[in-house]
């Protein structure tokens, strides 16, 4: 699957890590599947 800003993808939040400049977002979509995005 080729993946753009327009995929989406059902799951839940594993974990935030929110630091002074970026934030950390973990997100499991199907077992053992993990996303991670890194927001500054």
């Amino acid at each position: 699957m080729e993946i753009s800003a327009r995929n989406v993808f059902e799951g839940e939040i594993e974990s935030i890590k929110v630091g002074a400049v970026m934030a950390n977002f973990k997100i499991k979509i199907e077992s053992p599947q993990l996303i991670t995005a890194i927001i500054t």
